[in-house]
This record gives structure tokens, C-alpha cells and sequence, in this order.
């Protein structure tokens, strides 16, 4: 999602030779960008769905049923519990980006060149 695609990106663009990003494959932002949010994605809906399921087993499944057969306390204790799912994966997904963000800038050090004394600055792009 937000958090290993960029990471991943940045990364191979710090440790890696440069490669034109049209080509495709490992250093392509699309790669990064689908990986990112395919596993992003997984995560945060196994968050949501457990922590509902610890609140009400089969909530989902016991909010369909109670809009079918107009169960109204069955209705609003299937909402809490997807409610507290939800917010348990927003949560989840501010702690990956802030993770990510913090990972991105220890491991990349793109603004910070080094010179060897005496040698001649280098243009790598």
C-alpha cells in the first residue's frame, strides 16, 4: 500500500544502477506500485476482519442477516464490531506509513553525497 511500494522504489533507486523505469520489471514504479498495494490491501483487510470477528464472530454475515429479518439490536452490535474493524485498520495504516517514513529516511541518503579527498565529484544521472 502506502508503505512498500514507495519503500521498495526508493530503495532500489539508492542501491541500484540506473535503469531506465520504462523498461519494466524490478526498478518499475508500476511493479513497486502494484506490489505495494496488493500486500497493503491484504494486511489491512485481515486487520479489519479480525478485529470485527474478535467483537462479534461472522459480523459481516450477521449484518446481512439482521437487515433481512429487520433485527435492529443485531444490526447496530453487527455495525460496532465492522466499525471497530475499520478503525483498528485506519490505526494499522498510520502505523505502516510512519514506519515506512521513518525506514525511508534512514535507508536513503540521497541528499547527503560524499566526496573522497582529493577525487573529482562524479555525475551519476
Amino acid at each position: 500500500m502506502i508503505t512498500y511500494g514507495p519503500l521498495l522504489e526508493a530503495y532500489a533507486a539508492a542501491r541500484s544502477p540506473r535503469r531506465p523505469t520504462h523498461r519494466g520489471g524490478y526498478r518499475s514504479p508500476r511493479a513497486a506500485q502494484q506490489i505495494g498495494g496488493a500486500l497493503g490491501l491484504a494486511v489491512l483487510s485481515t486487520v479489519s476482519t479480525s478485529a470485527a470477528d474478535d467483537k462479534l464472530p461472522d459480523a459481516a454475515a450477521g449484518l446481512y442477516r439482521a437487515l433481512e429479518t429487520k433485527d435492529l439490536p443485531l444490526s447496530a452490535k453487527a455495525g460496532e464490531a465492522l466499525t471497530h474493524g475499520y478503525t483498528l485498520a485506519f490505526v494499522a495504516a498510520a502505523v505502516m506509513f510512519l514506519a515506512g517514513l521513518v525506514v525511508t529516511f534512514l535507508a536513503v541518503d540521497a541528499g547527503r553525497q560524499r566526496q573522497t579527498e582529493g577525487a573529482a565529484p562524479v555525475h551519476l544521472g
